[in-house]
């Protein structure tokens, strides 16, 4: 019987081993130059200046459903305002519905912003001010483990304006900082972000398994698709430059069955001690018929990390009861009942909490009710964020934002 199971065991150990070399499908020295590029910027701070053009153009058929859709609203307000002349409901009409044919005319947003990003080991911190739709507004995001946080703050030119939102917690499937956050509302920072802009080893991103395309003299190119992130579905494609220690020279990421692409350009390459890394970096990020963004990154400093971020004591939502399949579409709808009966609220002190620590707490402020199993949650249906956008643009013109 022993020497059965000790069989069994080796063959299934040969077999994982078997599996392993072949779901990699790359060559060793790809993924070791990579990872020993990874360590070496582990610990440093990275400075950046990003300038961005968003032109924003929806379309006539969007615009239509807009438009119908706002008609109808508009003339439910007209009743409970008891206005029922249907001379004056047409004049009304005509006047209120300007502002959403004005979307036929494509939108032009430049922004120009600073961002800060502090590796000290195993966390990583983000933090920026962004001005793009009326408004500037302070961010900062951290990484640690599977958590996430995102702190959003914003600040009028002419004042202070209280918090956008409070500041919330996420939880991903690793490493949050190869995953998408469902909060993309905030900085906007993808894994291709880290990967390009301060040296984390792109084959890491979403767990994913990569296939070699092709490789010659100077280039080597893997793909991927991955099925799960809080997007959907991705097809991603990698170029790694061999001359400069197979740093990626080349991202394209494309939603799998949805028509948007985004792609990471690495445009010129320093030496930052001892390895090479992007100090011009442009990225195009295209949905075709709503906007699309150029993104202009410059590197200012790199150094190695002497203060890791602190953010200051202030209360956090923990959505980490809900799993780690939160999505973006979750988020934008953001008051559904599901996320609203499984967040948790607490007073940030420099750490996170751990799942138990969160359960009992939940507990506290659920009375009487069995708090949510990560493990056993599942993701609302999808709906897009169009709305959303919509609002942001309709924020930025209010307030007197340069559009052309």
């Amino acid at each position: 019987m022993v020497g059965q199971l000790t069989a069994l065991l080796i063959a299934n150990c040969m077999l994982l081993s078997v599996r392993c070399c072949f779901a990699s499908q790359l060559p060793v020295g790809i993924a070791t130059a990579l990872s020993n590029r990874e360590q070496h910027f582990s610990h440093c701070t990275f400075q950046w200046s990003l300038s961005s053009k968003t032109t924003i153009s929806l379309g006539n058929v969007t615009v239509a459903q807009m438009r119908k859709t706002a008609r109808l609203g508009l003339i439910s307000r007209y009743k409970k305002q008891g206005i029922t002349s249907q001379e004056q409901v047409d004049r009304m009409l005509q006047q209120d519905l300007r502002e959403v044919d004005a979307y036929q005319k494509p939108i032009l947003i430049h922004s120009i912003d600073d961002y800060r990003f502090v590796r000290d080991g195993n966390k990583t911190s983000v933090s920026g001010t962004r001005a793009e739709i009326g408004y500037g507004a302070k961010y900062l995001q951290l990484y640690e483990g599977s958590n996430g946080l995102v702190v959003n703050n914003g600040i009028v030119s002419s004042g202070t304006k209280p918090p956008l939102q409070m500041p919330v917690v996420w939880n991903s499937p690793g490493d949050a900082t190869r995953y998408i956050s469902p909060f993309q509302v905030s900085l906007g920072v993808m894994p291709e972000h880290f990967a390009s802009l301060i040296g984390l080893n792109p084959l890491r991103m979403y767990g994913a398994v990569w296939q070699e395309v092709s490789e010659d003299a100077t280039f080597a190119v893997v793909q991927s698709q991955i099925d799960n992130t809080a997007l959907g579905p991705l097809h991603i494609q990698i170029t790694l430059n061999k001359n400069y220690g197979y740093a990626p020279t080349l991202i394209e990421v494309s939603g799998v069955g949805q028509p948007w692409s985004k792609v990471f350009a690495m445009q010129h390459y320093i030496i930052s001690h001892g390895y090479w890394i992007s100090d011009v970096v442009e990225v195009t990020d295209n949905e075709p018929s709503i906007k699309t963004t150029h993104e202009s990154w410059m590197l200012k400093q790199v150094d190695y990390t002497s203060q890791p971020e602190v953010i200051a004591s202030q209360p956090v939502a923990d959505y980490r009861l809900l799993g780690s399949d939160l999505s973006t579409s979750d988020v934008s709808q953001g008051t559904t009942q599901r996320m609203s009966n499984n967040v948790v609220y607490y007073a940030w002190t420099g750490n996170f909490p751990s799942i138990e620590q969160l359960k009992a707490l939940y507990n506290k402020q659920h009375p009487g009710e069995a708090s949510p199993d990560p493990k056993k949650t599942s993701s609302l249906p999808f709906i897009g964020g169009l709305m959303m956008l919509v609002g942001g643009v309709w924020m930025f013109r209010r307030r007197g934002g340069s559009s052309s």
